[in-house]
């Protein structure tokens, strides 16, 4: 329920962020040649800002896994209330959200210092740069170099200098568009998993359950978009209340997701006390 609104949040501070770039002043940083000015006018900073519309998105999706956790418990007997203002949902959701903006703000810093590279390598005109940049902003690397390859082909193709702009901005909006989906399932995903995780620890330091005593299982969701390298193997394995799982391809990890794109519903940990 969560995804959709944190997948609007996020899309929503990147158009703020496009609707607010002077394409005339990026170009004449662009012009320049000096980065710090093009990220300036690009107004990367201002994308920072505008994604502390996140948090409170992340924190309601931990409530909701340490919940989940809670009924895991309830039906061995343990009762325990956990709450938004517990001191280890603050913590984790103020960490991974600051990462997260963090991280959001330096893929796209890099898609544009990638771009300004192309453009001196290659000598491209400085107004068409600065479009590029702004069509680019909220992108991943990859997805920037994605849509530029997209704009040469079309160029390759003879397509009118026009019509090859408008198809190039429409493929970075759906890039853009997967983007907020990528990481709206992965971050709540990751949000629910953690407050199952704190609301067990907070058990443990309540003394309801023991750490000896109790294992927690991987499962997954049979579903045609189940990775069957990394997620399938792992299917009901067990380890201790704080041990790391181990992914298909060897990694060691905490909790769900085990790799970004993490697309299968309902991948989660539980927790069980084991008889003896």
């Amino acid at each position: 329920r969560l995804e959709p609104r944190l997948r609007r949040e996020f899309l929503r501070a990147v158009e703020a962020v496009r609707g607010e770039v002077d394409l005339e002043a990026l170009a004449q940083a662009v012009e320049s040649g000096q980065v710090p000015e093009i990220e300036l006018r690009a107004r990367l900073a201002e994308l920072q800002g505008r994604l502390v519309t996140i948090p409170p998105v992340l924190q309601q999706g931990f409530l909701l896994g340490a919940q989940a956790g809670a009924e895991d418990l309830a039906r061995s007997g343990v009762s325990l209330r956990f709450d938004l203002v517990n001191p280890r949902a603050v913590e984790w959701v103020r960490a991974r959200a600051a990462e997260l903006v963090v991280e959001g703000t330096e893929e796209t810093r890099q898609a544009v210092r990638s771009l300004v590279e192309q453009a001196f390598t290659e000598g491209r005109d400085a107004r068409r740069t600065a479009r590029e940049i702004r069509d680019v902003i909220g992108l991943t690397d990859r997805q920037a170099q994605a849509v530029q390859h997209f704009r040469e082909r079309l160029a390759e193709e003879g397509v009118e200098e026009l019509t090859a702009s408008l198809r190039a901005v429409r493929y970075a909006q759906a890039q853009l568009r997967l983007r907020g989906q990528n990481i709206a399932r992965t971050e709540i995903m990751s949000a629910s998993n953690a407050g199952q995780d704190a609301l067990w620890q907070e058990a443990r330091t309540q003394g309801l359950i023991d750490p000896a005593r109790t294992r927690r299982a991987w499962l997954i969701t049979n579903d045609d978009r189940l990775d069957t390298e990394v997620c399938e193997p792992m299917e009901g394995q067990e380890v201790g209340l704080e041990e790391a799982f181990t992914t298909g391809d060897g990694r060691q990890i905490l909790r769900p997701p085990a790799h970004p794109q993490c697309f299968v519903p309902d991948m989660r940990v539980i927790a069980r006390p084991v008889a003896g």
